[in-house]
């Protein structure tokens, strides 16, 4: 991940970007965590990915464990609401892909 991006203008550090996609993420009900399993250190561990295609627009990858009975179809896309949301109020942009990855389901104790 580069050192900041510029995106319609704004300069911003991906560990922002980073901050308000895993805040938006766990905020939705049915999400138990953002999923960083060992295998994902390579990309900083924290099972977000952030990048820019060659337009300068913002693609988001975002890796998740869900509680078990969730409406899987239905959570994925509210994540991708909230967090299109969450960047579009806080910095003005609307990332051209949103990808959610389901990597894991949670028992409830």
């Amino acid at each position: 991940m580069a050192d900041k991006l510029v995106l319609d203008g704004l300069t911003v550090a991906p560990n922002v970007i980073t901050t308000i996609v895993s805040i938006a993420t766990t905020s939705v009900e049915g999400v138990a965590s953002i999923y960083a399993p060992t295998l994902r250190k390579a990309q900083g561990g924290r099972g977000i990915e952030i990048t820019t295609n060659e337009q300068g627009q913002l693609e988001i990858s975002v890796h998740v464990q869900v509680f078990f009975g969730a409406k899987l179809r239905a959570l994925g896309e509210a994540i991708q609401n909230g967090i299109a949301d969450a960047l579009s109020v806080q910095l003005g942009v609307t990332p051209v892909h949103i990808d959610i990855f389901i990597d894991s389901l949670v028992f409830a104790e």
